[in-house]
């Protein structure tokens, strides 16, 4: 079974234009983990490729911008610009210009885990970034791709936080739903 999610990673990784891919799994498998395995897989190709992990069950709306005073018409204006860890470009509407800010953001994978723990609040605001990839008028990079991870309803005592993504948000993922087998499990607690 994580070699059938190996894969399934590997190609949403190597594709960026592939749908976003969802990953439902009991807590403490190794979803995270299995990640990193594949980047190494992967090999040369793939060294530079970055690995952005966030944990939404301890984000806010405020942890993904920061205040800032831009000139907008010849005027400063508030408004709220992407955190830095997130790798995003603005638009100039100059292709050259536009793709010398995409390569600059360089490539990798954001993994998003928890994502059913989100509030509703995190949710609406990364909703325009998993389907568009656009955050607050910025662009996601083009070498960039989304992987995110939830634990199953069922492994949620009592309420437990989770949340429902709704279908606006779920229809964006391709779904797999991993359940490691005791041997398998092992050969990665092993390591």
């Amino acid at each position: 079974m994580a070699e059938e999610l190996k894969e399934e990673i590997k190609w949403h990784i190597t594709d960026p234009n592939a749908a976003r891919l969802m990953i439902w799994g009991a807590p403490g498998i190794g979803k995270t983990a299995i990640l990193n395995s594949v980047l190494e897989e992967l090999g040369k190709d793939f060294k530079d490729y970055q690995l952005i992990v966030k944990t939404f069950s301890n984000e806010t709306p405020d942890n993904f911008t920061l205040p800032a005073y831009v000139e907008i018409n010849g005027e400063q204006k508030a408004t709220d610009i992407p955190k830095t860890w997130l790798p995003v470009y603005k638009p100039s509407g100059d292709p050259k210009r536009d793709q010398m800010l995409d390569e600059a953001c360089g490539k990798g994978l954001l993994f998003i885990d928890e994502l059913s723990r989100a509030t509703q609040q995190v949710l609406n605001v990364i909703l325009p970034l998993i389907n568009e990839g656009i955050f607050n008028g910025y662009k996601l990079g083009s070498g960039w791709s989304i992987i995110v991870a939830s634990n199953r309803d069922e492994d949620e005592l009592g309420n437990g936080g989770q949340n429902q993504i709704g279908n606006a948000l779920s229809n964006r993922f391709a779904h797999v739903y991993y359940e490691p087998t005791v041997k398998s499990w092992r050969e990665w607690a092993d390591k």
